[in-house]
């Protein structure tokens, strides 16, 4: 399979508030359909009566779904047009799974936020 034919697709779901313990994320890689959606979209929100926040993000490499996967979150927490660029910010995370590694991503992206009160 080519590489470029390949495309990532995460679903997360997660409850508002400061303790996010009641989390689900799932991560597929799939072969040419998802690449045409990835083009058209960066993330979507999904309504859910059993999560305050459900998006799917899509990327054609792992690192542009986690690029998106924040957009989406940053999207729900603030308004995205009216943020400047102002700063990078390097930010290092582990996990055992990508599950694990997307979850910590986005808890430390959350963090970030908190603690330097960037929005």
């Amino acid at each position: 399979m080519d590489r470029d034919e390949t495309g990532y697709e995460a679903v997360i779901a997660g409850k508002k508030g400061p303790t996010c313990s009641d989390n689900n994320i799932f991560i597929y890689r799939y072969s040419q359909l998802p690449l045409r959606l990835v083009e058209v979209k960066k993330f979507e929100f999904i309504e859910n009566l059993k999560s305050d926040v459900m998006f799917k993000a899509y990327g054609k490499s792992l690192e542009e779904l986690f690029t998106n996967a924040a957009l989406a979150l940053f999207s729900v927490i603030c308004q995205m047009d009216k943020i400047e660029h102002k700063k990078v910010k390097v930010v290092e995370v582990k996990g055992d799974d990508l599950e694990d590694l997307m979850f910590n991503w986005l808890q430390k992206l959350i963090g970030i936020v908190d603690t330097d009160n960037l929005f």
